[in-house]
């Protein structure tokens, strides 16, 4: 990894009326942070080794390498190396357009596909040059534009991994009554990203994907049990035994 770089520009009132403007950009080894009221310039960090854990605006999180924090001004946030060494690359930026760029609530998404650190040294490498103010907002612009393909058009595999815990949740929780918001909650992002991302992943809406998954998992049950149906709709996660009967007709005829 070679020394910490860390780079604080003395920001004008010129610089800070530009559209795109970065306040703070660096890597190195993370230590224990808080900030209670947040930045007042949204943030970027980004987990090259080891891991990190804190909370987010209230909000357990873990930082796993590869993977992408995002959270916009005054987010309030604290965060420590998981064991030992923790790695990261961050940067910190304002303008009257960069918030524009990222249209999504404080999140972290765990796997990024392009060289988010080379990007973060080739800016760092700026700071001792004459035209940092010109050169720094340029490069920035190009660095929020791939986040904003990352962060809001992700490709199957990316958008599989992203999910993949509320995945996790509703084939472990199926039989009990759980909320979209404890869906969002697990992947880490609000609920109508869930929803959209969700729905381009599978095709259904989340609650259309759990009633699909109880099904699937009532067919098992009838065909392998001597459980009636009464009790099988309520293993399922169905308390009205009339509705589970009503869905598993019409999931059973279009599946």
């Amino acid at each position: 990894m070679g020394m910490n770089h860390f780079c604080f520009p003395v920001l004008t009132q010129q610089e800070l009326s530009l559209p795109f403007y970065i306040s703070s950009v660096g890597y190195g080894a993370e230590h224990i942070s808080s900030r209670e009221n947040g930045l007042k310039d949204a943030q970027l960090l980004y987990t090259a080794e080891g891991a990190g854990i804190g909370e987010m605006a209230g909000k357990p999180i873990r930082l796993s390498p590869g993977g992408l924090l995002y959270f916009p001004p005054f987010t309030p946030h604290a965060y420590q190396p998981e064991k030992e060494q923790w790695i990261t690359y961050w940067i910190t930026f304002g303008g009257y357009a960069a918030e524009q760029m990222i249209r999504s609530e404080a999140a972290i998404w765990e796997e990024c596909s392009f060289d988010f650190p080379a990007q973060i040294r080739k800016i760092c490498s700026l700071c001792q040059s004459g035209a940092w103010q010109r050169e720094s907002s340029v490069l920035l612009y190009a660095l929020l534009l791939r986040c904003r393909e990352e962060l809001t058009v992700p490709s199957g595999p990316r958008l599989k991994n992203r999910l993949s815990r509320a995945f996790e949740l509703i084939e472990k929780r199926y039989g009990e009554t759980f909320s979209l918001a404890e869906l969002a909650e697990a992947c880490g992002v609000s609920k109508e990203y869930f929803c959209k991302i969700f729905h381009d992943y599978t095709g259904m809406r989340p609650m259309e994907y759990v009633s699909y998954v109880r099904i699937q998992n009532a067919k098992k049950m009838l065909r392998y049990s001597d459980l009636s149906v009464y009790e099988i709709a309520d293993r399922v996660g169905f308390s009205d035994c009339s509705y589970f009967c009503k869905i598993f007709k019409f999931i059973f005829t279009y599946n």
